[in-house]
């Protein structure tokens, strides 16, 4: 099948849409489909980049949020080279800019359009100055106009991404629930000391201390202050631990003034944008994966520290309902005092800990890119045949 990927994010801007568009392309690939992505850039020239089969648009000044490109000429004369490459199928990724160029597209090769519905927007509303209710009301009209005929199908990643579109935005298109998939062999891999040690000496991670760790973009609705206010409290009761931020974002400079307003910034390691093709290497660096989020759609996060034999303990939120086993391969808190006796518990409990660690991968066995991506293949045939 000759198939085009569109999104408003792409790589080398991390956020999870970029990375699910990645492990796309390239799994689609292997299986011996023509895979293309069309995104944005900062370019003063749209252009076609051969050698990694992305159409690149020219995007706007104007940024609608930030680290996003937005484009919006469809009488792009690039879009000409889209259309005489005559895609099969199209998988949007994103809801608003570049599905306008994957409608032109679809209409004039006449190719449906299947779409991944990434974002939980409630998280969003509470960010823009008109209000968070009129915020809703205008984008359920836009996402009412934007996921009709050619869309015929939408994939939500988990069972409460479902209940947002089909309950709250009342969209009638047909859904399947699909989580991404992860390469479990790559996180599970064991790392070599050297490579850890290397990374451990370049941010000065003490090996020696309980190392907590989250991987996130750095953005307001991800609420890493909640986990940097908790870690400040559970260090007043056990001293020996570090905190290891991986990832960037609008966020990151307001994160470091309160891990320095909480006089935990020596204890607190922002380890900045890493490479998607190296990520797995960082969870290796820690015992515990932490979040604060309960806004989450699917929590690749949460499988990949599983599949490094991490054990997870997050906020609860409905996400969690299809990943976590409570005890089993982590926990969830509701507050401050639940997060520190949690932790408190694994610290002093070394067999707690190791049961934790040893059940981490194996809960999530299911969840591979293989089986992700055949999934995927029968949900693009069951469109265009």
């Amino acid at each position: 099948m000759k198939i085009l990927i569109t999104s408003d994010f792409y790589l080398p801007v991390v956020t999870g849409v970029a990375n699910v568009v990645y492990i796309l392309k390239n799994k689609l690939e292997e299986k011996g489909h023509d895979v293309r992505i069309l995104t944005f850039t900062k370019e003063k020239k749209s252009y076609y980049d051969f050698q990694k089969k992305i159409y690149y648009f020219k995007s706007l000044k104007f940024q609608f949020y930030k680290d996003s490109l937005n484009g919006i000429n469809t009488k792009d004369k690039l879009i000409e080279d889209v259309i005489k490459w005559n895609p099969d199928i199209i998988h949007s990724q994103t809801e608003f800019f570049s599905m306008r160029f994957a409608k032109k597209i679809s209409k004039k090769v006449n190719c449906p359009i299947i779409h991944t519905w990434h974002t939980n927007f409630f998280a969003y509303s509470k960010q823009f100055i008109i209000g968070e209710k009129l915020f809703l009301i205008i984008l359920k009209k836009i996402l009412h106009k934007s996921l009709k005929e050619p869309v015929k199908k939408i994939i939500a990643p988990s069972t409460s991404t479902k209940t947002m579109i089909t309950s709250f935005f009342k969209i009638k298109t047909p859904i399947t629930i699909l989580p991404s998939g992860i390469d479990l062999k790559k996180y599970s891999k064991p790392l070599d000391t050297d490579q850890l040690n290397d990374i451990c000496s370049k941010y000065n991670i003490n090996q020696n201390k309980f190392r907590l760790i989250t991987v996130s973009r750095l953005a307001k609705e991800k609420n890493i202050e909640l986990t940097i206010e908790y870690f400040a409290k559970l260090k007043e009761k056990y001293q020996n631990i570090q905190y290891i931020i991986v990832g960037n974002g609008p966020n990151k400079n307001n994160l470091q003034k309160l891990s320095k307003k909480l006089n935990v910034e020596k204890d607190i390691i922002f380890c900045g944008e890493i490479n998607p093709t190296i990520i797995h290497e960082y969870y290796k660096c820690a015992q515990v994966f932490i979040s604060g989020s309960d806004n989450e759609t699917q929590g690749l996060t949460y499988f990949e520290a599983l599949a490094s034999n991490i054990p997870i303990i997050c906020k609860k939120n409905p996400v969690l309902d299809k990943i976590l086993i409570e005890g089993y391969n982590g926990y969830s808190f509701s507050n401050e005092e639940e997060f520190i006796n949690l932790f408190l518990k694994i610290i002093k409990n070394k067999e707690q800990y190791q049961y934790l660690s040893k059940n981490s991968a194996n809960s999530i066995s299911e969840h591979s890119e293989d089986i992700f991506i055949q999934k995927l293949i029968k949900e693009y045939e069951s469109i265009i045949y």
